[in-house]
Order: C-alpha cells, then sequence, then structure tokens
C-alpha cells in the first residue's frame, strides 16, 4: 500500500468519524486538536522550525474562532468564554509574530481547563444528567500584567512577587436568579 493511499484513507476514516460525531463529540475533538496543535507548536518552536510555528498557531487560531464565535455573548456565560477565547486569540497571535514561546504555556492551561470541564459535563451527561443545564460553580482565574504588557496565568503562588488580579466567574443555573 503506498503512503498516497494511506493517507487517503486515514483522511476519509477522519472525516466519516467527524460526520458521525454528535455534536458534544465534535466539541471535545475540536479541544483535541487545539491542545495537539499547541503541543505540536511547541515542539516546533524548540526544532526552530518557523514553518510549522505558524501553521500550528494558525490551526490553533482557527479551532479558536469555530469555538468563539457560535457563542451566545448575550449571556454572562457566553460573554466570559468568549472573552478567555479572544485572550487565547490575542496570545498566540502575539506568540507566532514574536516568534516567542512564553506564550503557550499559559494559553494550554486555560485550554485545558475549559477540555476538561466540558469533558466532564459530557461524561455527566452519558450518565443521565444533562450537560446544558448549568450547575453553579465558581471559576478562578488568577493573573498579573507584567510590566512589558504581557499577561500572566498562574496557579496557586506561582505568581508571588507581581501583583495580581482574580477574575472569579460564579456560574448559576438560571433557575436560581432573582
Amino acid at each position: 500500500m503506498t503512503v498516497d493511499l494511506q493517507e487517503q484513507q486515514l483522511q476519509r476514516y477522519l472525516a466519516n468519524a467527524v460526520l458521525t460525531a454528535s455534536p458534544a463529540q465534535r466539541l471535545l475533538m475540536l479541544f483535541d486538536y487545539l491542545r495537539k496543535d499547541l503541543a505540536e507548536a511547541a515542539g516546533a518552536f524548540e526544532a526552530r522550525d518557523w514553518k510549522a510555528v505558524n501553521d500550528q498557531l494558525v490551526h490553533a487560531q482557527e479551532i479558536l474562532f469555530a469555538l468563539r464565535d457560535p457563542l451566545d455573548r448575550s449571556t454572562e456565560l457566553g460573554a466570559n468564554l468568549a472573552s478567555v477565547y479572544d485572550f487565547c486569540l490575542s496570545q498566540l497571535l502575539t506568540c507566532n509574530l514574536q516568534k516567542d514561546p512564553s506564550f503557550l504555556p499559559g494559553v494550554a492551561e486555560l485550554v485545558n481547563k475549559i477540555a476538561d470541564a466540558n469533558a466532564a459535563a459530557m461524561a455527566s451527561a452519558a450518565e443521565g444528567d444533562d450537560p446544558w443545564v448549568l450547575a453553579s460553580g465558581v471559576v478562578e482565574l488568577e493573573f498579573a500584567v507584567q510590566r512589558n504588557g504581557r499577561i500572566s496565568l498562574g496557579a496557586e503562588g506561582e505568581l508571588a512577587n507581581e501583583v495580581t488580579h482574580t477574575l472569579r466567574l460564579t456560574l448559576l443555573p438560571s433557575s436560581d436568579r432573582a
């Protein structure tokens, strides 16, 4: 079997996987490809393969647009999630233009948190819960704006010598609103 034939079969398989997937599975597929793009961009930075860096970051940005654009920004959750995706897009654009891999870990951390939350919601749905009925919860992002204008994301204690800010989003089910 030739390499071209194997590639064609792989592409056909992937196309069928997307076409037969549920909307929830497609969402998780987008996050899987986004994570893959970010990891491959990091590897391309190490190899100093600037074309691969560009290709992976541009594809990651396309996925972020696909995740951001259909959001209902009239809701608090939709608007806040769109803002997070806008932040990620900005970071990846700067990363690509400046050829600076230091922007990748913060984006990857955010993407991983959002992807994991979606995966947990889908797993909950498989157990009979409705993942689109929002349960209450709090999401906190700690960040610092550095002198050079970069935004650093931090886990507990990572931003010790900087003035930090915390963005706290409180999520409530629609039935809990007054």
